[in-house]
């Protein structure tokens, strides 16, 4: 399995909970990838600094794949100067892995902003571009993927790259903004996050003053 295909979530994940795996998870069964790998943002670019370090938003993303064997957590951006661009992070996986599918797993705002990203025009030579979609919304299709856009998930594994595809999935009102609110209220947040992240926010006072 050196060659199998893998989905790419990449996040802030300040902290990462269930709003983020679930969708995340339904999406891998929708394409039938075997393989998640979550990526944290060392420097988000386009987000205000985070609250947690980095290596405390790592350390999170970490226990929270330990629940499930096809999650794996990439610490890649970590080792880089300079922002995190989503670019620079494909052309390294691609360079990794020249012979592996691969898919950048996107929500539908990060869709209709996608032409702002750095170097956007690349980011579908090097990975599939999948979005989350949700039941009730209309799917609509930017005019850059519309050229690209395919309904058969067999393409996203005969092809390395170079598709789009809409992935459904539930919906989830977990957002870490939520999260993080509840945290400072001195609110239970039990069943947003996994539990071994909970005790890690509690352990470390995450959160409280945000």
């Amino acid at each position: 399995m050196s060659d199998a295909p893998v989905l790419i979530l990449g996040g802030t994940f300040d902290p990462i909970h269930f709003g983020h795996l679930r969708p995340a998870l339904e999406a891998m069964a929708a394409i039938d990838y075997p393989q998640l790998r979550l990526v944290p943002a060392a420097r988000p670019p386009h987000r205000e600094t985070p609250l947690a370090s980095a290596e405390q938003r790592l350390a999170m993303a970490r226990l929270a794949a330990e629940s499930d064997q096809r999650i794996e957590v990439d610490d890649r951006e970590f080792h880089r100067p300079g922002p995190s661009w989503t670019i620079d992070t494909l052309q390294s996986f691609r360079e990794e892995w020249p012979q592996r599918p691969l898919a950048l797993l996107i929500g539908e705002d990060s869709l209709h902003q996608f032409n702002t990203w750095k170097r956007w025009r690349d980011i579908p030579q090097l990975a599939h571009i999948v979005a989350m979609h949700r039941p009730g919304k209309d799917r609509e299709i930017p005019e850059w993927a519309k050229a690209r856009a395919t309904s058969d998930r067999e393409e996203l594994k005969k092809q390395l790259a170079g598709r789009f595809f809409f992935a459904e999935v539930s919906p989830n009102p977990v957002s870490a903004t939520t999260l993080r609110a509840r945290l400072k209220n001195g609110e239970d947040i039990s069943g947003m996050t996994p539990d071994s992240v909970i005790k890690y926010i509690q352990q470390h006072k995450l959160y409280q003053n945000s």
